[in-house]
C-alpha cells in the first residue's frame, strides 16, 4: 500500500463522516437536533453543577461548639507524645471527632486533615475508613443517635461512592453530549458539505 492508497483510505472516512454529518434528512442533525442536544447539555451541566454544591462542608454550630472544640483540641494535644502511639486514645479521639455533632462538618474536616497531617491515613490508626465528609450531618441522623463511629463512618464511604458514580456518569455524558454538538455545528459547515458532495476516486482507476 503506497502513499496514494493511504489518502484514498483518509478520504474515504472522511466522506462517510461528512455524509452523516450533513445529511439533510437527518433530524437528529437538523436546526431542532442542534437545539435539543444542547438543552439537553445545558440540564446535564446544571444538574452537575447542583450536585457539585451539594458536596461543600457545611458550617452549622450550635451553642456548645466552643467547649466542644477546645475539648478536641486537648484531646488531640495529649495524642502527640514521643513514645509509641496509644491506639485506644487515638480510637476515642476519631470516635468522637466523627460522633461531634456540637461542630460543623467543616471544623470536623479542619481537624481531621491537622490529624492525618501528623499521624497519617485514619484507616492505618483507628481501623475504618472515612469517606464523604459532606454527608457526615446527614448520615448521623439517618442512623439515629446509637449508632457507633465504625457505622457513620461506613455510611459516609458509602455516600462518597455513590458521589463518584454520580461524577462520572455526568462527566462522561456531559463529554458525549459536547462530542455531539460539535459534530452537529460542524456538520452544517460548507467544507464538510463538500466533502460530502466529492466522492473520493480510487488512484488505481486514475492511470
Amino acid at each position: 500500500m503506497d502513499n496514494r492508497d493511504i489518502k484514498y483510505k483518509f478520504d474515504q472516512a472522511k466522506h462517510k463522516v461528512a455524509k452523516t454529518l450533513s445529511k439533510k434528512d437527518s433530524q437528529f442533525f437538523s436546526t431542532n437536533g442542534i437545539a435539543y442536544t444542547s438543552a439537553m447539555l445545558a440540564t446535564n451541566l446544571l444538574f452537575f453543577g447542583s450536585v457539585m454544591m451539594n458536596n461543600e462542608l457545611d458550617t452549622q454550630t450550635t451553642a456548645n461548639t466552643d467547649v466542644v472544640t477546645q475539648e478536641l483540641v486537648e484531646e488531640y494535644n495529649a495524642l502527640l507524645t514521643d513514645g509509641d502511639p496509644d491506639l485506644e486514645a487515638h480510637k476515642a479521639f476519631m470516635d468522637n471527632l466523627v460522633l461531634a455533632e456540637d461542630i460543623s462538618e467543616t471544623q470536623m474536616n479542619d481537624l481531621l486533615e491537622i490529624y492525618q497531617e501528623v499521624h497519617g491515613d485514619v484507616q492505618d490508626i483507628v481501623g475504618y475508613e472515612l469517606g464523604s465528609i459532606d454527608d457526615l450531618r446527614e448520615v448521623r441522623t439517618e442512623l439515629g443517635e446509637n449508632a457507633s463511629a465504625e457505622d457513620v463512618a461506613a455510611a459516609t464511604v458509602d455516600a462518597q461512592e455513590t458521589e463518584d458514580l454520580i461524577r462520572d456518569v455526568h462527566v462522561r455524558s456531559g463529554a458525549v453530549f459536547i462530542l455531539l454538538f460539535l459534530g452537529m455545528v460542524v456538520g452544517r459547515t460548507r467544507s464538510v458539505k463538500r466533502s460530502a458532495e466529492k466522492k473520493p476516486r480510487n488512484p488505481m482507476f486514475k492511470h
